[in-house]
């Protein structure tokens, strides 16, 4: 059977529409096989290289040659002269690039790594004249490879996955039209060259890997020979149809797998466009849409943005701020809808796949005939997807566009063409994970949303405010302890309730925020705060234990200088940032250096990484969400502390907010604490703002399609498990809500349980409304002043199901947060 016959056929529809992990089979049994020279390096000996390919080639054995890009990214001149001298051979090659870790890597960074190694193949090759397309990537065998879906964005649709020992040639076919080879022979020099058919295995495919290396350190004469010996023993197994020899993209065109190639179609209207030509563009638009060819305009420019629908889609034009250090902002002349970001590239040098920006580089055929390419020539460079531009003058005359009509219908009618509208073109090279698709999502809502930072507050809400902030204070007037100064966790009033008497040294940074704001708004004054912080800190002196000075885990309230042995760094944390809060805004300097100073943090700080103390072991606090404020909140203490969260250094803006995303979507459930505190007491950092925005957008975004006011952050509840950590699941859906607890018990960590257990915070109510003001926040604030006063002070949560706050129960935690953000808010300009 013909391949276009097979691919019209029943069988192939059926095996065409197969998702992940799917196998193909060689044609007709015959097997394929495709041999593989690796380890191409600039100190490849470029004439011994030459004379086997050449050898090769003369006889019809087709080879792909995979070239070892420098690790340190640099040009090299001589690898561009030993590629330079293969394509003087001429035709039969196909180049691959070896990316070492793309099955460890994830689908985003697959597409990254791929692209940024064509881009660098291609500059290294720009004196060879036509630029080389690459579609096969050879990387390393491993264990659990992940899904190599992200290729496809840069054009690659083959991955070799070179095996450590010989084995038979598996596949797997995916449905981003990859696929993916495991196994394969390695090929010595050694001894004579002997290739069993019977060895090809289930799939009839066999890929023969043989590196430069070994082929270079052959005596000379020994490698003519050798050379002759396999292009012969193979060209006559083919001969005698055994066997088929081809290059990797060929046995993923022959051998039965899904394979199609995507085409679109934009017309280029100039800023200057007559009246004229643009009803000639529309015309001829809706010409191609009633044959069913969908089509786009663009105008000049490189940026845009896409979102798929029926009609195809249509180009948004943007401008994209892309600096280091930072987040990347979009700035859209219309309002953008979930889709994709483009960039639309020329320059030969240049190539398709995901940029450092995060966006999907283009690279578009202009002012060139769209002429329909014969089977045999998609066989050997008509695979890739492509991008057709025309312009206006391209369409002018009938005779122009009759002929533009009829070459898109011939090419349509090619077994593995697909002409889809821009908006599916971009969907289809994207990757689709629910981290990628957050990151999409928070950067057009990003683009939409002018965030207010609006700094006037009229009077009757600036008494509103105060309202709040001495109903808040009224928690720690009641409640605090004479003798140590020290006000409890949680006040349960309701009949038989208790007092939680326990507090942690979080719970501590927050009573001590909370005298400092409270002297901020005029409530107390300053003299009264430092009278109040001096009744803590002794309390606070911690206890020597293996050696070491260190803050306790928890103290009684109520009892003078009494606690565990345990130490939290993240509590830690959250105390230390309010010593610096409270010395830079009321003073008592010397006393808070003296404190800190006489705690022996050093003793439980290990290669940057602060550690708690659980039972007398180290305990690393690294992959936790408070490890950003804490690392913050040390190194105002002169400790060099590392964080998690700090990826953008050194790294592309959109790259780093993908290693962000995917660094969050690891420790767990992302909610507005420690984040938006960061902003209050240390000043928030380009990391904690794009999470802010993330976390912000998911909120409304669940608001518009669903009524339910989210307000996610670590909150006590008034039945077990009483306390909770709430927020976004990166990576456990489009958006997931998520419970996790201070044991990690399994029972509330599912969706069913967020369901039941998910709670508006009042205290992150405040901290939006202060921070960021806006429509949704001002929501968030009046549910909060609705629902959550109580006599005692407010209300720690409302559960979101039954919309029951928790009525007389009341905490330390959430009236501090309250009176902070009043603080923070009123300070600012009137």
């Amino acid at each position: 059977m013909k391949r276009r016959s097979f691919l019209t056929s029943t069988t192939a529809a059926a095996l065409l529409t197969a998702f992940g992990n799917s196998r193909g089979r060689a044609a007709g049994g015959i097997v394929s096989v495709a041999v593989v020279i690796t380890d191409i390096t600039a100190d490849t000996e470029q004439a011994l290289l030459v004379q086997v390919v050449s050898g090769l080639l003369e006889k019809g054995v087709l080879v792909t040659c995979a070239v070892e890009l420098p690790q340190d990214q640099s040009f090299d001149p001589a690898l561009g002269a030993v590629i330079a001298d293969l394509v003087s051979i001429g035709g039969g090659i196909e180049f691959a690039l070896h990316v070492p870790d793309l099955a460890s890597i994830s689908p985003y960074f697959q597409s990254r790594a791929v692209y940024e190694a064509k881009l660098r193949f291609r500059k290294i090759t720009e004196g060879v004249g036509t630029p080389l397309d690459v579609q096969t990537i050879v990387c390393e065998e491993v264990d659990a490879p992940v899904e190599p879906i992200g290729v496809r964005a840069a054009g690659v649709k083959n991955v070799l996955m070179r095996p450590g020992a010989d084995r038979h040639v598996t596949s797997q076919a995916w449905s981003e039209n990859v696929v993916r080879y495991f196994g394969g022979n390695r090929i010595t020099t050694e001894d004579g060259f002997i290739l069993r058919s019977d060895a090809a295995g289930p799939e009839d495919r066999m890929i023969c890997y043989v590196s430069a290396g070994h082929l270079v350190a052959m005596p000379e004469g020994r490698l003519a020979v050798w050379t002759q010996e396999v292009a012969q023993t193979l060209t006559r197994m083919e001969m005698s149809g055994q066997i088929a020899l081809m290059t990797v993209p060929d046995m993923q065109l022959r051998d039965n797998f899904k394979q199609e190639r995507l085409v679109t179609l934009l017309i280029e209207t100039p800023e200057n466009a007559s009246e004229s030509d643009l009803a000639i563009v529309k015309a001829f638009r809706t010409r191609l849409s009633d044959a069913g060819i969908p089509s786009a305009t663009k105008n000049p420019g490189e940026d845009f943005w896409v979102t798929p629908t029926k009609s195809g889609g249509e180009l948004v034009a943007t401008r994209v701020l892309c600096q280091n250090d930072r987040s990347v902002q979009i700035a859209a002349s219309s309002s953008l809808e979930p889709g994709y970001g483009l960039r639309f590239v020329s320059d030969k040098a240049d190539t398709s796949g995901i940029d450092g920006c995060a966006q999907l580089r283009l690279q578009v055929s202009k002012n060139e005939l769209l002429t329909h390419r014969t089977e045999g020539a998609m066989l050997r460079t008509g695979s890739s997807d492509s991008v057709i531009v025309l312009s206006v003058a391209e369409i002018s005359t009938p005779a122009s566009r009759r002929h533009v009509l009829s070459s898109l219908l011939s090419m349509r009618e090619d077994a593995i063409t697909r002409i889809v509208g821009i908006g599916d073109f971009a969907r289809r090279l994207h990757t689709h994970g629910p981290v990628e698709t957050r990151h999409r999502l928070t950067r057009a809502l990003s683009a939409n949303h002018a965030r207010s930072r609006a700094q006037h507050i009229d009077e009757a809400e600036r008494a509103r405010l105060l309202d709040d902030a001495k109903l808040a204070w009224r928690y720690f007037q009641s409640h605090t302890n004479g003798v140590t100064g020290l006000c409890p966790a949680t006040v349960d009033g309701r009949p038989g309730g208790e007092i939680h008497e326990a507090v942690t040294m979080w719970d501590v940074g927050s009573n001590i925020n909370a005298i400092a704001a409270a002297a901020e708004i005029g409530l107390i004054d300053r003299e009264q705060a430092k009278s109040r912080l001096k009744a803590i800190l002794p309390n606070i002196s911690g206890r020597r234990t293996q050696g070491r000075l260190l803050p306790q885990g928890w103290i009684r309230t109520d009892r003078f200088h009494w606690g565990d042995w345990n130490f939290d760094g993240c509590d830690a944390g959250r105390l230390l940032a309010a010593f610096d809060y409270f010395r830079r805004r009321i003073g008592m300097e010397k006393e808070l250096e003296k404190r800190v100073a006489a705690w022996e943090f050093e003793k439980v700080i290990v290669d940057r990484k602060l550690h708690s103390v659980a039972d007398g072991e180290l305990v690393s606090t690294y992959r936790t969400h408070c490890a950003h404020y804490l690392a913050i909140a040390f190194r105002r203490w002169g400790y060099d502390i590392a964080s998690p969260y700090e990826i953008f250094r050194d790294r592309n803006p959109g790259d780093g907010e993908m290693a962000l995303l995917e660094t969050v979507a690891s420790i767990g459930p992302l909610g507005a604490e420690p984040l938006l505190l960061e902003a209050l007491e240390l000043g928030m950092s380009p990391e904690s703002e794009y999470l802010a925005d993330v976390l912000q957008y998911a909120q409304e975004e669940e608001h518009e399609e669903t009524g339910r006011l989210i307000c996610a952050s670590e909150t006590p509840i008034d039945r077990a498990p009483w306390f909770i950590y709430q927020g976004l699941q990166l990576g456990a859906g489009p958006r997931s809500w998520r419970l996790d607890t201070v044991g990690h018990q399994p029972q509330y960590m599912t969706r069913d349980a967020a369901e039941e257990y998910m709670a508006f915070s009042t205290k992150a109510a405040f901290l939006w409304a202060m921070l960021r003001p806006g429509q949704y926040s001002d929501r968030l604030l009046s549910h909060a002043r609705k629902m959550a006063r109580e006599s005692i002070g407010f209300a720690s949560s409302i559960n979101l199901k039954s919309q029951r706050p928790t009525s007389r129960y009341s905490d330390l935690n959430t009236n501090a947060i309250i009176l902070q953000s009043i603080a923070y808010r009123l300070s600012k300009p009137h």
